[in-house]
């Protein structure tokens, strides 16, 4: 059985599934800043790129967005009568934010995600999840679906997702009404808009998850808040809704957390340390390391004083496996992405590379992220490609994403963990936090904690760039939890 426990902090709210006490995936959400993929928008075609067989259109963003050409050209096939040209409107759905110079990019291919289908627009097809391996279900999978199409008379492709494995008609029918229905007023309401402005928001990624995955394995969502904030409120009423769509009665697995830290309390800061790690143990003195790098990820399979008894191919070969086990893991856990090499030990024999590559592929079965093991280089080193998306787990925990050093974001975390002890452990309103400038600053804030002792060891040192960076977070969490944050500047 699974639990959902949700951190449901001022800076990011975090969702950890926990199945049979095992950790499993970790969805990071961030409430600054704002992750618009999947987005629909009514946009304007404002200037041709004929170099680059594009357009740029206004889709009501800080910056005109980059569309190509082909797209434009395959809406125009199915809507003769539109011209396209400069000032025509289109509706177009954002796959990837713009990045430093780069532009957002968008598709008029508009696609609506179920539970257990995706509505293609401008297709008139039914595919299947790559994951769906077996040929007899996929046929029995179409069929249905086929079916289900040409009853309610839909002239949209549809793509057949994992979860449907298995599943009968009755459930994919109502899925299929759902995203139909979903897709009719999108379209209603483009036709009812004047300016480029988004008009469909795909939602929160946890909310999305929670929507795509609360069955009856799910045995308890578990979610902090503050009584009296009204944000975390809304959020509590948007998990229920979605909760009583699987009928009211499940609203008793609904667990509300005020005045603790959810994550501390049912261990997952605990589990979450070897996913921060450079270093990771495995059985027996066997490790593994994972180094970033700017354009690629390297693993590395170190035996430790892990090489058995008896036959060493063999037991190299076992070492190797259990890393191929945990690399995988941890490459889904921690959300790399890119291209990963892996340095396993030694084998002489190919048949071991093999089990390997299998016991990879096997792992990364369940990934649901695209992603796919290209086999051992003339080096010896074990390639790995998988999909980027959004930013990783290490983005958000580690400094640039590469060092065991904390990143802004977790000390942030740590600030607002330290308010819920303060208000709810120590009965204080007020929470002294010491802020730096410098190295000589340090040194003198060293000292006095060191004069001082034990009255501080509930407070926190802060860079002064961070606290003016994360100025606006400060005053959030002083709305949330009605207290002062006094600032104290050591220079």
């Amino acid at each position: 059985m699974k639990q959902f426990i949700i951190e449901n902090f001022v800076n990011a709210k975090k969702l950890a599934v926990i199945n049979s006490g095992r950790f499993e995936k970790i969805i990071i959400e961030s409430n600054f800043s704002n992750n618009r993929i999947n987005n629909i928008y009514r946009a304007k075609i404002v200037k041709k790129i004929p170099s680059m067989d594009a357009v740029f259109i206004d889709y009501g963003g800080e910056n005109n967005g980059f569309l190509k050409l082909e797209n434009l050209n395959k809406l125009g096939a199915l809507y003769p009568n539109s011209s396209l040209n400069i000032g025509d409107n289109v509706m177009v759905q954002l796959i990837k934010e713009e990045k430093g110079v780069k532009r957002a990019k968008f598709t008029t291919d508009i696609s609506i995600q179920g539970r257990y289908v995706v509505l293609v627009s401008n297709s008139e097809k039914i595919l299947f999840s790559s994951k769906i391996k077996s040929s007899q279900e996929r046929s029995r999978l179409g069929s249905i679906v086929e079916e289900i199409i040409s009853e309610l008379k839909v002239k949209n492709g549809f793509i057949i997702r994992t979860e449907s494995v298995g599943l009968e008609k009755d459930r994919l029918k109502k899925d299929i009404e759902k995203v139909c229905k979903d897709y009719a007023d999108i379209q209603r309401l483009y036709g009812q808009k004047f300016d480029s402005e988004c008009i469909f928001s795909s939602g929160g990624d946890i909310l999305k998850f929670i929507e795509s995955n609360f069955d009856d394995n799910v045995e308890q969502i578990v979610c902090s808040f503050e009584d009296g904030f009204a944000e975390d409120e809304i959020f509590l009423e948007d998990i229920k809704n979605i909760m009583k769509k699987h009928g009211r009665e499940n609203l008793t697995k609904f667990v509300k957390v005020s005045g603790a830290d959810v994550f501390e309390s049912h261990g997952i800061n605990n589990m979450l340390k070897k996913y921060k790690s450079r270093k990771i143990w495995m059985d027996k003195g066997a490790y593994i390391v994972i180094d970033k790098a700017e354009a690629m990820t390297v693993v590395d399979v170190n035996s430790g004083r892990n090489i058995g008894t008896g036959d060493y191919e063999n037991a190299i070969l076992n070492i190797n496996l259990s890393a191929a086990s945990e690399i995988s893991e941890q490459i889904m856990v921690r959300d790399i992405s890119g291209i990963i090499l892996i340095d396993f030990i030694d084998m002489k024999k190919e048949e071991n590379r093999e089990k390997i590559i299998d016991e990879m592929n096997r792992k990364f079965g369940c990934d649901d992220r695209k992603s796919k093991i290209h086999g051992f280089t003339k080096l010896g080193l074990l390639e790995i490609s998988r999909m980027r998306k959004n930013d990783s787990f290490e983005n958000y925990y580690l400094k640039d994403g590469i060092s065991d050093t904390k990143s802004d974001n977790s000390l942030i975390d740590e600030l607002e963990r330290l308010l819920i002890y303060t208000k709810y452990h120590l009965n204080k309103n007020i929470l002294n936090i010491y802020s730096i400038d410098g190295a000589g600053a340090l040194k003198k804030c060293i000292e006095k904690f060191g004069a001082v002792g034990e009255e501080f060891q509930h407070e926190l040192i802060f860079n002064e760039s961070l606290l003016t960076s994360r100025s606006h977070v400060l005053d959030k969490l002083k709305e949330k939890y009605n207290m002062e944050i006094k600032v104290n500047r050591i220079v």
